[in-house]
């Protein structure tokens, strides 16, 4: 049941083993509802044991008459039967697609509303037969830097921070898909090959491939062997399309390219010799690659999963300064004007290289794109704009 913001009060919970960039982003929640008018306590869970901090301030508030909201990311966060909580509303924010936490969604109980980073999403839970309330809380970021590096006194010319997956291995991919069930197995290589045909999205993918080769609903599937596929499917269709992208960017002549993320040998960057101006990182602490950002001139946004939302990624380049490079969204679209504003890959990774040196050469038409956006960032998304449909669950 919808509460008054002035009556509620908000738990930002981090559960534990939580990535190093909830801490950030939980922060970054916890001050957008305050900036709301809305009291807020952050409490980040150092263990599974470590439940005094959320029950015991839920006690407190409800003691004091408060309607409690607690907030969590990704379904992760559970009471063992011996612990109680007072009635409280609770909202979970899915950070990928929800097929990776089904089971935990289906755990769920009481008032519980699910968010949503990609409008694609949307309809995941009802095509699986879950009934809760569904909302699009799309990724936000922090405040903007508000004297951001110039682009000629930035050092990286292009900054690309994704990870590959094994899986893009032949014998990888099949050896994981051996451990299916045939109908299973069917179901992926239907959807990946839907998915490199550019037949929609992914989930859209996933939905018509089901009904080509089951003949019946996802929920068919028990949720952790759909887990299964879809990580099959993701891995796989995003790490190809993340290879011609990298072997893109490194064709780029004479410009410091930054590689940071896990890049298994299935790319011989070396073989696209001579790359001296090709630095490839490996896995890099969250803040040092934030460092990186606020030295790089275009930042490459390469998650090809989320292409009705935005990645957290964009958010942090555009709050360093720099210019983004992005891949297909929907989302983004609405947002922001292309070549004003924000810059999309093109259809064809061969014209890549051309097109970032274009705008590589002109330092001061790339810090005039990166001031509009950062102008449009900063009026309509960092965190404090996405609390309304949190807030109205």
């Amino acid at each position: 049941m919808q509460q008054t913001a002035d009556a509620t009060s908000v738990l930002v919970v981090g559960t534990p083993r939580r990535a190093g960039f909830a801490d950030t982003m939980l922060r970054d929640i916890d001050r957008a509802f305050r900036l709301n008018g809305v009291e807020s306590h952050l409490v980040l869970m150092e263990g599974d044991d470590d439940l005094s901090g959320v029950v015991g301030k839920a006690n407190e508030l409800a003691a004091a008459g408060r309607q409690v909201l607690q907030f969590d990311l990704n379904a992760t966060f559970t009471l063992p039967p011996s612990v109680e909580m007072p009635p409280h509303r609770r909202f979970t924010l899915l950070l990928d697609h929800p097929f990776f936490h089904m089971e935990r969604v289906l755990a769920c109980t009481g008032d519980v509303t699910i968010g949503v980073v990609d409008r694609t999403h949307m309809p995941a839970l009802a095509d699986y037969g879950v009934d809760l309330p569904v909302r699009f809380v799309p990724h936000a970021g922090p405040d903007p830097d508000p004297a951001p590096r110039p682009m000629g006194e930035r050092d990286i010319d292009v900054l690309y921070c994704a990870n590959l997956t094994p899986l893009i291995f032949e014998p990888v991919f099949n050896k994981e898909l051996g451990q299916l069930s045939p109908s299973a197995r069917d179901l992926t290589v239907e959807t990946v090959n839907r998915v490199m045909a550019g037949q929609g999205n992914i989930h859209a993918a996933l939905r018509e491939a089901c009904r080509d080769v089951s003949g019946g609903p996802l929920s068919a599937f028990p949720a952790e062997e759909l887990k299964r596929v879809l990580f099959l499917v993701e891995g796989l269709a995003v790490s190809l399309q993340r290879r011609d992208l990298v072997e893109a960017l490194c064709r780029i002549p004479d410009r410091a390219v930054h590689i940071v993320g896990n890049i298994p040998d299935v790319l011989n960057l070396e073989a696209l010799a001579p790359l001296p101006n090709v630095r490839v990182h490996g896995m890099l602490p969250f803040e040092q690659v934030v460092e990186m950002m606020g030295r790089a001139r275009i930042l490459v946004n390469a998650n090809f999963s989320i292409t009705g939302g935005a990645h957290e990624r964009i958010w942090q380049a555009m709050a360093t300064g720099c210019v983004l490079l992005t891949n297909e969204s929907g989302y983004m679209r609405d947002s922001f004007v292309e070549e004003e504003e924000i810059l999309f890959m093109p259809g064809d990774m061969a014209d890549l290289p051309s097109m970032v040196e274009e705008r590589l050469r002109s330092p001061e038409q790339l810090d005039a794109m990166a001031a509009r956006a950062s102008a449009v960032y900063a009026r309509e998304h960092l965190w404090k704009h996405r609390v309304a449909p949190i807030l109205s669950c």
